[in-house]
């Protein structure tokens, strides 16, 4: 919940007065200035945000984007910067009502309507002649109000706005929001929803929509979004007369001229538009300047107590530590084989393996280990572990004997320990995923390439549920497999590019719904490449975002700062609120709602919520499962239990090894619970590109993590779990 501020004052000049209306970032207030007592309206990011680096930026070049624009149609931005409540902006006050409002109260009258439509548009051709293209044009985005009888528009909120080459500066890059597409699918274009590609036209088909919205008092589509956005690409053009017959024909041909499918159809500009809509009424539009009037009274909230930052550890932790570090040695070093050998992927802040000083890229063997190793052997319950650590550049080896405790470390094959057991027959695409992020391209090629052309009987078949084809070979080539993509990607790496991108596209439009969400998360980052490749930067960057949504790959974090100069952060909904639920639950028949089962938690602990869609189960989710059973036997003050919620009532029957993680989680106590979202609330909520999405949330509301979920993740999330409670403690 934003903090109210309500009787602050913001940077020493703006008097916060009351609440306004609420914003797309950040709420709006009513505020006087302080050297004359004018009315302004102020607009400050939602404090869920100061942690989002994507949500500040876009805020702060809203300001900028708005300013440049200076048109009477157009909201004018009279100041902003950063104050103590974080970032602001300061507008005109205007006293109207915001369109979407006024066509609820029903279809508007044709010639105002198309009246408001032009002033929308100038406001348009002022914003597109600097080369800024609005991308979220909707009727709640959009302010009408009157003066001596004539309607004045006031378009807003250009914070997902996109920057042409010609506005954009040398500064800044231009920024999207995580997704596919930004925007609202009521008022999306075709090409965007096809291509993702887009530009000032797509206003123009926007500009369309709402038109024959304000005629008919609804959108041209209804429905989901999905189905909406299959019939801006395919369903015909509604014709407005037909609902409204007060509706002129000229104004029934310009629906048609503006939400034309094709955008080289379309107005080139806004002003043909306008010129358009001039013609039909007879007479000029006139853009009047807004003279502001006494605001109303405002409605005002309670503040939120502000609390201290967060110390740098926690008690329960460091107990922790003190109790499970176990003996930790040194030893000369030895040579060791390679091939026995675990690669050390990553190592989690503040964990057992941080503490004794192990780094990525450390060799380990863990007693006990052989053959094709697993990395999984590490995350299961034991009652004694010893790691032995290799240091690249020599020197001592470290040994550390552990009780079985999760020590805070993520693993890989090594290179030689794949080469020396790996069996196509028994293709396993985690292997080739490790061998990929080892880089060992003519590897990859190699052992790729014999998992899909080897021979698998008469048939040919790797078994009976994967397809075999023929792809100019005299052996049959597996398609429904990782190792379809993993060779095109080293053939993409080797400098076979055009080839190997052709495999790549098959995996992902073809199978990768039937794998792990980390080869996804590969395709796409290959995706982002092909289009950096030829030229369309804006949409790898989307590519690379829902890459980072299905699995974080350091590969894509590279690109991603190469293409943008910024982070693609790992926590990107850190500090936001997670969107309430209530929930029948599938097990008892009760229900769960999460505000009720969050005042029951101790300020220490963390709700665990996976969001399985349409799903029961699938190999992410029982893999989660494994780790997170792990983690609460060892963690019970800090895990306070897990809600699955998915929209699936029961199991998928020829996948039981899907739940094999989730019944020992039943078997050993784990305060679990599968909850029935019947109406997909929680997924349309927070709209994850890939299941299952992992929350972990504390008692407060508040979401300290998100995505798959690793064994790093979970222990950082522990780490911030316990900074939390302190915090609160003290609070």
């Amino acid at each position: 919940m934003a903090d109210t501020i309500t009787g602050s004052t913001i940077a020493d000049r703006y008097r916060i007065t009351g609440l306004l209306r609420p914003g797309r970032m950040g709420d709006i207030y009513v505020a006087r200035r302080a050297d004359d007592g004018r009315r302004v309206c102020v607009k400050l990011l939602d404090p869920g945000l100061f942690h989002n680096d994507e949500a500040v930026k876009r805020f702060e070049r809203e300001s900028k984007v708005t300013r440049r624009i200076d048109h009477p149609c157009s909201m004018r931005v009279l100041d902003f910067g950063r104050s103590t409540h974080g970032p602001y902006l300061v507008m005109e006050y205007v006293d109207g009502e915001v369109l979407s409002d006024l066509i609820s109260d029903g279809p508007l009258e044709p010639l105002r309507a198309v009246r408001i439509a032009g002033l929308i548009a100038l406001a348009l051709q002022a914003a597109h002649t600097l080369g800024i293209v609005h991308r979220d044009l909707a009727p709640s985005n959009v302010l009408v109000t009157s003066q001596a009888g004539a309607d004045i528009v006031k378009v807003t909120d250009f914070c997902l706005a996109m920057l042409t080459d010609q506005a954009a500066d040398h500064t800044e890059t231009n920024l999207t929001a995580v997704g596919v597409r930004i925007g609202t699918p009521t008022y999306m274009a075709p090409e965007y929803i096809e291509e993702y590609e887009l530009d000032h036209r797509a206003d123009i088909y926007g500009l369309g929509v709402m038109l024959f919205e304000m005629l008919t008092g609804h959108p041209p589509y209804e429905g989901r979004p999905y189905k909406v956005m299959d019939a801006h690409v395919n369903a015909p053009i509604p014709v407005p007369s037909k609902e409204q017959r007060s509706v002129p024909p000229w104004i029934d041909d310009l629906i048609q001229v503006l939400m034309t499918k094709d955008p080289a159809r379309r107005p080139a500009q806004a002003a043909e538009v306008v010129g358009a809509i001039e013609q039909g009424l007879g007479a000029p539009l006139r853009a009047v300047e807004y003279r502001s009037e006494s605001a109303p009274p405002a409605p005002v909230r309670q503040r939120a107590p502000e609390r201290p930052s967060a110390p740098p550890t926690d008690p329960i932790l460091e107990r922790f530590m003190e109790v499970n570090q176990g003996e930790v040695r040194r030893e000369p070093m030895v040579p060791v084989d390679r091939s026995t050998c675990f690669v050390v992927e990553e190592v989690a802040e503040n964990s057992l393996a941080a503490r004794i000083g192990v780094q990525p890229g450390w060799r380990v063997h863990i007693e006990g280990t052989s053959g094709l190793l697993d990395p999984r052997t590490y995350r299961s319950i034991s009652g004694e572990r010893t790691y032995r650590y290799y240091p690249p550049e020599g020197g001592e080896v470290l040994v550390h004997a552990t009780n079985g405790v999760p020590v805070g470390i993520l693993l890989q094959r090594s290179t030689e320990n794949i080469l020396a057991h790996y069996d196509p027959l028994r293709p396993d695409p985690h292997v080739l995923l490790d061998l990929w992020k080892q880089g060992a391209w003519e590897h990859l090629k190699d052992l790729s390439w014999r998992t899909l052309t080897q021979q698998r009987g008469a048939a040919g078949l790797l078994n009976t549920g994967l397809f075999a084809k023929f792809l100019g070979s005299d052996k049959p080539k597996l398609l429904d497999h990782p190792a379809l993509m993993f060779h095109g990607a080293a053939r993409m790496e080797l400098g076979e590019g055009t080839a190997g991108m052709a495999e790549i596209i098959e995996f992902k439009a073809k199978f990768a719904a039937h794998w792990s969400s980390e080869y996804d998360a590969v395709a796409h980052y290959y995706a982002a490449r092909d289009k950096v490749r030829a030229g369309s930067r804006e949409l790898a960057v989307d590519l690379l975002r829902q890459a980072h949504i299905l699995s974080p790959l350091k590969q894509a974090a590279t690109l991603f700062d190469e293409l943008t100069g910024e982070t693609l952060h790992t926590t990107s909904w850190v500090g936001q609120t997670f969107t309430d639920y209530s929930m029948d639950e599938l097990d008892t028949g009760h229900s769960a709602r999460l505000s009720e089962v969050c005042s029951q938690m101790d300020a220490s602990q963390l709700l665990c919520i996976c969001l399985m869609g349409g799903f029961r189960g699938n190999a992410d989710y029982n893999d989660f499962m494994y780790r997170y059973t792990n983690f609460a036997a060892f963690f019970p003050n800090f895990l306070f239990g897990l809600h699955v919620v998915t929209a699936a009532t029961k199991r998928d029957a020829d996948h039981p090894d899907h739940y094999a993680a989730e019944d020992l989680a039943r078997q050993a106590g784990v305060n679990l619970m599968c909850l029935h979202d019947y109406r997909a609330f929680v997924q349309r909520a927070v709209k994850p590109g890939k299941v299952p999405m992992i929350f972990l949330i504390t008692k407060y509301g508040m979401c300290v993590h998100e995505g798959r979920l690793t064994e790093i993740d979970l222990w950082n999330a522990l780490t911030t779990s316990g900074q939390l409670r302190v915090q609160n403690l003290h609070g």
